[in-house]
């Protein structure tokens, strides 16, 4: 959620289909007792989109949100070959409504699922996950300023 209460929702499974929609719910003026609705909108995206994954985490670093890791099923849920894990980092500019593929220096981690995923200041935390039973516990960092 940013300052003004907005909540992004990327991704997911529908119906045993990954996806790569965004949407924003408004939550101000929810709030107890005499809470307005949350509005739910679709956001139209430019740009290098993420494919559809689940498993991912995301996090808002100013006014981006970044997506990285999770499970882009291809075709379906019992590990045919569409499956495969993303160690791409991913960044949507909440203000352009544009989505880029983050230059990682030094390498980045194996892809996986089911991780952890946090910042502190400007640096981006990734712990953990799975990929095909084998799980990790290793912790990798973005320094988010560099180039």
């Amino acid at each position: 959620a940013n300052q003004r209460g907005h909540i992004y929702i990327f991704g997911g499974l529908v119906a045993d289909s990954a996806m790569n929609d965004l949407w924003l719910l408004e939550t101000d003026g929810a709030h107890y007792p005499n809470a307005n609705p949350i509005r739910a909108h679709w956001v139209h995206t430019n740009g290098d989109l993420p494919p559809p994954r689940v498993g991912h985490r995301s996090a808002l670093w100013k006014n981006w949100i970044l997506v990285w890791g999770g499970d882009t099923l291809n075709s379906d849920l019992m590990g045919s070959a569409g499956q495969s894990q993303d160690n791409i980092l991913y960044a949507f500019d909440t203000n352009t409504r544009l989505w880029m593929r983050v230059q990682i220096t030094g390498g980045s981690p194996v892809g996986r699922y089911g991780h952890s995923m946090g910042l502190i200041g400007d640096k981006l935390y990734i712990h953990g996950g799975q990929v095909n039973g084998d799980f990790f516990s290793d912790i990798a960092v973005f320094d988010l300023n560099q180039r």
